[in-house]
Formats: C-alpha cells, sequence, structure tokens
C-alpha cells in the first residue's frame, strides 16, 4: 500500500526551549555571550572602526545596561535576538558564534525584563522588549518599536529585574576575567571594553621562568582539516617562576582569539597515563596555552563556548601536537621540582622562542634540554652490583630477593610484614648455601640442605659473620618458624622487618661483596622508621 499523506504536523517548538538553553549559565558567561555577539558582528559589518564595549553594573536598582558599536542589527533580522538557532554566521567564517543561541541564552538566563535597541547604520531606531508576560504566551511573535534615535551603528540591551547578585566583589571578578577571556580582542585587535567606567587592560599568563636552554617555546603550526583548508595553532609551552598546584599550571585554550579554557589539567588535554600522566605537584611548573583560529566549523569547542567537543576531528588532532611538544616542559617540570631553587626560580628573565613548524618538520634544537631522568630503584642496584654480578652470576637472584622484599614494603597490603619476613629468611637460607657451594667450594650433603640448624653451624664454622649477629638470626629464624607452625599468627612490627632487613643486607655484604647503597634514601624505609618510631612512642606511654 503507497504512503498516503495526512497533514502537516506543527513542530514549533515551545518556549521552554530557551529556558534549556539558558540553564546552568552564570553571569560571567551571559555577559561573555553578549560580547562574543558584538565582535561577531563588527567583523560581520566590515569593523570599520574601533569597537567600544560599554557595561554598566547597577547594584541598586539590579540592572545591567550594555552597550557597543559593533555597527547595529538589521531591522529584517530583530527576530534573530531571541529566536532559537537565528544566525547570520556560516561555518566557513572565522567568528565565535556559530550556533545562534548566545543572546538568546544572555537574555533569558541573566533577567527578567530586557530591552534590546538598535540602530543598523543611520536606519531607523528600534526596540524589542523580552519579559515573563512574552515567555509565558505561546506566541513567538515579538513587539517590534520604533523608539528616539540612537547614534549611528550603536546597540544598547537593558537587563532588569537580575536573576544574579551583583556586588563590587561580582564586579571586579567579571572585570578579571572579562580581560582574561578576550585578552587577544583588546591586545591585538584594538577593542575597548569599559565596565563601570573602567577600560579593561588585557590580562594573559606572562609569569614564566627562563632557564638557559629551557626557555618558554611558542610553536607554531597548520592542523590540516577538510578540503585543503588548515586551522593555524600557536602552542606556546613553558615553565612557570611559581608552582602552582591549585591554581595556574595546566593549559589555557582560546579559539578565534576567545579563551574557553582556563588552566586545565586534566585528561581532556592529555594529562593522563598514556599521554602526560597523571596530575601532580611535581607537574604544577608547567603551563601550556593554546591558541587556535579558522573558520568555526573546524573548532573543538562546545555551544556555550565553555568546553571542548572531543567529537571534533580537530581535537585528536590537537592532542597529538601536545603530546610531542608539551610533553617535554611536563617532564621538565618533573625532573626540576626538586631542584626548582637553581634550575627555575631564579631565571625570570628572558625571551620567549619561537618556532614555526607550517614549512618544516621539527629537529632536536627545537626542543628544551632535558636533564637525565631519575634512575630507577631496581637500575640502581643493578647498576650498584655490575661487578659482583659479572663475577658471581648467583648473587644476582640474591640481590633481587632484596629487591622483592622492598616491592612488597612500597605496597599497602596488610600483611606485607608477613611475606617480607618470609621472603628475607628464605633470602639468607639461600645465600648460606650459595656461599658455601660456589665461594668455599663446600659440597652440602642432604641432612645439610634439609636442616636448617646444621646450615648455620656449618656457616659458623666459617667464621664470616660476627659471633654478636648469630643471636639475631636465630630469633627472627624462630619467628619464621612461629609463622609457619603455630596455630596463632605472631605479630611482625615494622621495626622486626626493618631489623630483620638491615641484618641480612649486612650478612650479604660481608659474604658477598654486595652493596646496597642504593636503599640508604629509600623513601618507603624512611617512613617505615618514622612509623615504627612513633608506634614504640605509643606504646611506651
Amino acid at each position: 500500500m503507497p504512503d498516503k499523506f495526512i497533514e502537516e504536523i506543527d513542530a514549533t517548538p515551545n518556549k521552554k526551549v530557551l529556558m534549556s538553553i539558558s540553564k546552568d549559565i552564570d553571569l560571567y558567561h551571559g555577559i561573555c555571550e553578549m560580547i562574543d555577539n558584538s565582535i561577531d558582528n563588527w567583523k560581520i559589518n566590515g569593523m570599520i572602526e574601533e569597537l567600544r564595549i560599554n557595561l554598566f553594573f547597577d547594584e541598586g536598582d539590579n540592572k545591567i545596561e550594555y552597550e557597543d558599536n559593533s555597527g547595529g542589527i538589521r531591522e529584517d533580522i530583530l527576530s534573530m535576538i531571541i529566536q532559537p538557532g537565528g544566525t547570520e554566521r556560516t561555518l566557513d567564517e572565522e567568528t565565535i558564534g556559530i550556533f545562534g543561541v548566545g543572546s538568546k541564552r544572555a537574555l533569558i538566563a541573566l533577567a527578567g525584563y530586557s530591552e534590546t535597541i538598535s540602530r543598523y547604520g543611520s536606519d531607523d531606531t528600534f526596540k524589542i522588549i523580552i519579559d515573563e508576560d512574552w515567555l509565558s504566551n505561546e506566541s513567538w511573535k515579538v513587539k517590534k518599536f520604533k523608539t528616539d534615535d540612537i547614534e549611528h551603528g550603536k546597540t544598547r540591551f537593558l537587563l532588569k529585574q537580575l536573576k544574579f547578585r551583583i556586588d563590587d566583589k561580582v564586579i571586579n571578578d567579571i572585570k578579571q576575567k572579562i580581560a582574561e577571556t578576550y585578552f587577544y580582542y583588546i591586545k591585538e585587535h584594538g577593542v575597548k571594553i569599559k565596565v563601570n567606567g573602567v577600560t579593561l587592560a588585557p590580562i594573559i599568563f606572562d609569569r614564566w621562568a627562563y632557564p638557559p636552554g629551557r626557555e618558554p617555546r611558542r610553536y607554531i603550526f597548520n592542523i590540516p582539516c577538510e578540503n585543503e583548508e588548515y586551522i593555524k595553532v600557536e602552542l606556546l609551552v613553558g615553565l612557570m617562576l611559581e608552582s602552582s598546584q591549585t591554581g595556574e599550571y595546566g593549559f589555557d585554550v582560546y579559539c578565534n582569539d576567545r579563551m574557553i579554557l582556563k588552566n586545565v589539567n586534566d585528561y581532556r588535554l592529555g594529562f593522563k597515563s598514556s599521554m602526560l600522566g597523571q596530575p601532580h605537584p611535581t607537574v604544577a611548573w608547567f603551563k601550556g596555552i593554546i591558541r587556535l583560529n579558522g573558520k568555526n566549523r573546524f573548532m573543538p569547542w562546545n555551544s556555550s563556548k565553555s568546553n571542548i567537543d572531543s567529537l571534533n576531528p580537530t581535537y585528536q588532532k590537537l592532542l597529538d601536537l601536545i603530546l610531542k611538544y608539551a610533553k617535554p616542559y611536563v617532564q621538565l617540570s618533573r625532573r626540576l621540582s626538586s631542584s626548582s631553587d637553581e634550575d627555575i626560580k631564579p631565571y625570570s628573565a628572558g625571551s620567549i622562542v619561537t618556532i614555526d613548524l607550517r614549512s618544516r618538520e621539527p629537529v632536536d634544537s627545537d626542543f628544551p634540554q632535558l636533564p637525565p631522568g631519575k634512575e630507577s630503584y631496581f637500575n640502581k642496584a643493578l647498576k650498584e652490583n655490575k661487578e659482583i654480578i659479572k663475577t658471581s652470576p648467583w648473587s644476582r637472584g640474591i640481590l633481587e630477593n632484596i629487591l622483592a622484599v622492598d616491592a612488597i614494603l612500597k605496597t599497602k597490603l596488610e600483611n606485607k610484614n608477613r611475606y617480607a619476613l618470609i621472603l628475607l629468611d628464605s633470602c639468607l637460607e639461600i645465600a648460606f648455601k650459595d656461599y658455601l657451594v660456589w665461594i668455599k667450594k663446600i659440597n652440602i650433603n642432604k641432612v645439610q640442605e634439609r636442616y636448617r640448624e646444621r646450615l648455620h653451624k656449618t656457616i659458623k664454622n666459617q667464621k664470616i659473620i660476627p659471633n654478636e649477629y648469630w643471636n639475631r638470626i636465630d630469633y627472627y629464624y624462630d619467628l619464621r618458624c612461629k609463622l609457619y607452625h603455630e596455630d596463632a599468627t605472631p605479630t611482625i612490627t615494622d621495626s622486626d622487618i626493618l631489623n630483620l632487613r638491615s641484618l641480612v643486607c649486612d650478612i650479604l655484604e660481608k659474604m658477598m661483596g654486595l652493596t646496597f647503597d642504593f636503599t640508604k634514601h629509600a623513601s618507603f624505609i624512611k617512613k617505615m622508621k618514622v612509623e615504627s618510631d612513633l608506634q614504640r612512642e605509643i606504646d611506651d606511654e
């Protein structure tokens, strides 16, 4: 049966859609939506004169007055001020807005009453009003009024019945955020923004450190997009003069010269195990500023310009650049954090190095000089005992037994001391046998292998171990036997393990020549000592 047409269904949206797109918009983001519109309108109208934006917060009358000279809004598109999705911008423009929700969000989210007055060029001046009566009415038609002329090319907004509290603290915070968000427009495009009569100076992070060979670097690239088009990327990365564990470390992100993110140090921009590593106090010297410029369709931002769109194709390409060019500075932060007083803080003056990679591949000199990485605990142990292991290969197993004990002691296992005791005792027994067989060339009969007491007696006869050690050796052997054979499990304290470990290492040094300098500054041993001493003080009380 062929399809039969019945009727057209009215899909006109309910005005609740305005409330939904305005949800979770705070005062700062609402004001930014208005500034975004002014900047885009200024661009569309040809940027004929310097853009001036004036904001006035009236705490007493609970209102905001906003004015710009971006060229005005044409009479035939006044409806776009409140129409969801209404916009003149296209995907191929290098503007800020694209989704057609900015001004709607601002007007609905900020105030219960708003007036928009605009004069396009030298045309007539028109006004529209949005209030609770209009929002509660099902009709989408908005009354348009012809009103007294204002200056050519100007638009004014009056917002009353504000939904946010305003005071001096709020106003100062807004000033700071606007000066940061529109840094490039104020600094490079000459945009003037006044808040309550004060012209805002542009603000951007500038407290860089300039260690020789490790100065901040500004990398310039083109990210290829579809149809042989591209986005221009500037990635400025370096070290800060001061570590900022809860503040400014991480990335600031600008899309088409508008800040969308600040101080990002999480998975969104690579702070995860497979890329830059997890956020950590040692990387809090790192700072990065990402500046993307190009057509709207390629910008990896969300509709409120407050986050990254991880589904945008540009996003993954950006992550690849971050991994390659930001990671060396994250590594620098980690490696120099413990020596920052000598290697970072003294270098408060210098120049940012600009490296243009739009027409060439990078070379080694394009990257900062990295100090040697921290040698692993395991490698230190092998390096210290390299010669002994070379001439006495059986000693490596004994050494790795101690490393296995240390690996267990670093864990949070509740019974780690029990496992450590068993391993240390086993290590000592194997070391005794290896000493007799490989160093003294004494054959061990089966009886001696089976009975630990006879093994101890044979070792005593070699007089390699001082007599005063044997009481402790016998004590810990007895403790190990109780752990194996008695019904009630004995308590194995941190002090027991530290003393036994020290005893075993001392014996291994005397019997085999192994060295354990690599453990002198081991943090887990220091921690165990502190906790053991604290417990002893508690017990004494």
